[in-house]
């Protein structure tokens, strides 16, 4: 999925909670902000979720679990971590319903009294995104089907629970 698919959705889900077609260009800075820190998360969730979904589909054939039921091994980790990014997603629709607020509230505003400038809104919608905690630089999707984020900078690796957990604790703050 590409960020403009994600920021089309964002925006398309907005203005149906608005009523009307929102343009990004009409809203303040702030708003725009907003909506591309969702917009890459959304995205970001999109993409684990369905890397999940393959991985899952594979883990289904009739050779794994064949090898499953001679092993005895199961993961369970597997839909655990699905769970977990549907969680996730749950969040962070609520954040777009509060941003598609915001956007309401400031486009009223704004036809309320259209000679008065625009108040732009100081509680915008803002998710970090995941950045390395040895130096600092942006933190890109794990690979498959190891379920590693590797920093490309200084190559520190990050298991794809604990990324998990990062990224809710970003979209909760």
């Amino acid at each position: 999925m590409k960020l403009e698919d994600a920021r089309a959705e964002v925006l398309n889900r907005i203005s149906l909670a608005c009523g009307f077609e929102v343009k990004e260009e009409d809203l303040s800075p702030g708003l725009r902000k907003s909506i591309t820190s969702i917009s890459m998360t959304l995205r970001q969730l999109i993409v684990i979720k369905q890397l999940l979904l393959v991985e899952q589909t594979n883990y289904n054939r009739f050779s794994s679990r064949l090898l499953r039921s001679v092993t005895g091994k199961k993961d369970e980790e597997l839909a655990n971590y699905i769970m977990q990014v549907d969680i996730l997603q749950r969040d962070l629709n609520g954040k777009i319903d509060l941003t598609a607020k915001l956007v309401c509230e400031e486009i009223e505003a704004g036809w309320a009294s259209p000679n008065s400038p625009q108040k732009t809104n100081t509680s915008n919608i803002f998710i970090e995104p995941l950045k390395c905690l040895s130096c600092g630089a942006p933190l890109n999707i794990p690979s498959f089907p190891s379920r590693i984020a590797k920093c490309e900078h200084c190559g520190t690796e990050y298991a794809f629970s604990e990324y998990l957990e990062r990224l809710g604790a970003s979209i909760k703050s």
